[in-house]
């Protein structure tokens, strides 16, 4: 097994690291769920390695020391431990794909040499200071769901985002992403943003709206910004509070959205007579 280049033990009841030494050239390693792993300083062996997932493996920072040894890692998912402190990282000038979901980290200073990320998840750090990710030029998918954010202007010179999620904070507009040209995909469910921002002139692919605020999320279907994102193709709107998609019929009308597929209006207020206004639309306009 000395050749092994691909190990995945996920799940199963791994008390050390030791039995890995063997195993020196190892590529790809996943020993995630194993929430009784002890001492993994034995790591540091396997200098090969360019993907390693330690997610849910109830780690805190005196237990990831030995990671600063794997200068070639590219991947690496550190999910749902117990970390505040990723200083072990920070030689890994590497890594392409970092997830640090559900820690507790306050600042992201131990990472800010990574300048190849090109994925990055932070979900659930509550908090935290995201000031430095606007030197992440190079980041392309990247994921802040749930750190009690209130603005986004640091992101503004992330030209190469595709993928943004910014779901379950406190946002009442993301107007600072307006750069972004190469935004597919934005995630803003759970946030208090009340009407469409000047971004959706951009060609998106999906776009996606949850709110439960207090406002009054009709105003998102009637804003004229709609005529502009001819392009979507998915268009996900719950928990709202919409009673009328008049506007939205009149895009459909004007074949103004003649790219979309997907219509997700669940949960809100729509009536009988609303609905029936789709059979007015001239489906040949679409083909």
């Amino acid at each position: 097994m000395i050749w092994l280049n691909d190990l995945q033990i996920r799940s199963n009841n791994l008390l050390n690291s030791t039995l890995l030494l063997p195993l020196i050239n190892l590529q790809k390693l996943d020993i995630s769920e194993n929430e009784e792993i002890h001492e993994i300083q034995y790591l540091d062996k396997l200098t090969n390695l360019v993907e390693l997932n330690l997610s849910q493996t109830n780690l805190q920072q005196k237990d990831i020391s030995s990671l600063s040894q794997l200068t070639n890692l590219k991947k690496l998912y550190l999910n749902f431990n117990q970390l505040s402190d990723v200083s072990a990282l920070s030689a890994l000038t590497s890594m392409q794909e970092l997830n640090l979901t559900y820690n507790t980290l306050q600042n992201l200073n131990d990472i800010q040499n990574m300048m190849n990320l090109q994925i990055l998840v932070l979900l659930g750090n509550t908090g935290i200071n995201i000031s430095i990710l606007k030197n992440f030029i190079n980041l392309t998918e990247l994921c802040l769901h749930d750190l009690g954010l209130k603005e986004v202007d640091t992101l503004q010179c992330l030209y190469n985002i595709t993928n943004l999620t910014l779901t379950q904070n406190e946002l009442i507009e993301v107007c600072a992403l307006h750069n972004m040209h190469k935004l597919n995909i934005l995630d803003v469910r759970f946030n208090r943003i009340y009407s469409f921002v000047p971004i959706l002139h951009r060609i998106f692919q999906y776009f996606r709206v949850e709110d439960q605020s207090e406002q009054t999320n009709e105003d998102i279907i009637k804003s004229k910004q709609v005529h502009k994102i001819y392009k979507l193709n998915n268009i996900l709107y719950r928990c709202g509070k919409i009673k009328k998609i008049d506007h939205l019929i009149a895009c459909f009308k004007k074949s103004v959205l003649k790219q979309l597929k997907q219509l997700n209006l669940q949960q809100n207020d729509l009536q009988n007579k609303t609905v029936f206004l789709f059979k007015s639309i001239d489906v040949q306009s679409f083909q």
